[in-house]
């Protein structure tokens, strides 16, 4: 079956939505920083492991540059996630708005169910974090201690899901899981370690799917959502077929400056290894938005070239879905081409402490 004659995806019920928010191991956070001076607001998108309870999204993590973006700009937060289900493919987007967690019984009980989802991870955070509230005698507490995580939450005010259970998907290890090994739980994962340029060029190069973060100033919310794109020199190139998912274009087209694109190779299905090693880059620049067609601004020849890169790349990965941008020999192609000039790029790796 074509591309073409796929059925649109199904819309998901909010009871699988939570469901699936209940049991993935990982998702992807979206926050924002607002302007400076000069200098434009941008986005940031980045892995991370995290609780649902009742419609909260719970996170763990240490003061940098995500908990500064939340803290700053606290509305309208996106969570995504995305996984693959053999033949199928799925996409979930909850929007919310971030606050501290500072009850201490809410704190203990997030760090205890830590201790159950992630064993390998909260281990350290939470002991020094329980130390420095209940010291040994003759030990005194330690205030910097409780200060070295910060948890917190998202209040979810809205979601959002797709499945496209006809969709297909390579089932081999290069889409759908990490390349290195799944390190034990019992080993111990290492602490991230920064990726150099060529280090962030291999995960660009192996992976089909990046997540386009922006801000869109009108709706005062960020966006994550995944789309399958193509490298040419310093560009990332994605397709975007138009119709639904019009707010991407918008924040595209009134906030172009500070949009990042993130690329990972972790498994986010609830069947997946909470301690696996993983991958993370994340490409900032501006962004663009050219509408596909014969008399727009991009020339005629560089969207067929730039189509056909992308139809390329996902051929090599086994990619089938209505997201695979037509064959413009074969008939005019409709929808968008977003580019993102890259201007800042990093990367983390995690691997085995052993």
């Amino acid at each position: 079956m074509s591309s073409e004659e796929r059925a649109a995806p199904d819309k998901l019920p909010a009871a699988a939505i939570f469901a699936l928010l209940d049991g993935a191991p990982f998702g992807r956070l979206a926050t924002y920083a607002p302007p400076v001076d000069d200098h434009p607001g941008h986005c940031y998108v980045v892995p991370l492991q995290f609780l649902h309870r009742e419609g909260r999204i719970y996170i763990i993590t240490r003061p940098g540059r995500k908990l500064r973006n939340l803290q700053a700009a606290p509305r309208g937060v996106c969570f995504q996630l995305d996984l693959t289900e053999g033949a199928g493919w799925t996409s979930v987007c909850a929007w919310g708005d971030y606050q501290d967690v500072s009850q201490l019984r809410e704190r203990l009980s997030i760090l205890s169910a830590s201790f159950t989802k992630y064993p390998d991870r909260t281990t350290h955070q939470a002991v020094s974090w329980l130390r420095s509230h209940t010291p040994l005698p003759g030990h005194l507490t330690n205030p910097a201690a409780s200060h070295a995580f910060v948890i917190g939450c998202l209040a979810l005010t809205s979601v959002s899901g797709r499945s496209w259970p006809g969709l297909l998907l390579s089932a081999g290890p290069r889409l759908v899981h990490p390349a290195s090994p799944v390190a034990a739980v019992l080993h111990g994962r290492g602490r991230p370690v920064r990726l150099d340029l060529d280090g962030c060029r291999q995960v660009l190069s192996a992976r089909p799917l990046a997540r386009l973060g922006c801000y869109h100033p009108a709706r005062e919310r960020t966006y994550c959502l995944p789309l399958w794109f193509a490298i040419e020199g310093r560009d990332l190139w994605f397709y975007h077929p138009g119709g639904s998912g019009q707010a991407l274009i918008e924040a595209l087209r009134e906030h172009p400056h500070g949009v990042c694109a993130q690329v990972d190779d972790l498994d986010c299905s609830p069947a997946a290894d909470p301690g696996q090693p993983w991958r993370s880059v994340v490409a900032e620049g501006t962004a663009t938005v050219f509408a596909l067609g014969p008399n727009e601004e991009l020339p005629p020849a560089h969207q067929h070239e730039i189509l056909h890169a992308i139809r390329r790349r996902l051929h090599y990965f086994a990619i089938e879905s209505i997201f695979v941008p037509p064959d413009p020999d074969l008939a005019p192609p409709a929808g968008f081409l977003l580019r993102l000039h890259m201007q800042v790029m990093g990367g983390q790796a995690t691997g085995s402490a052993a």
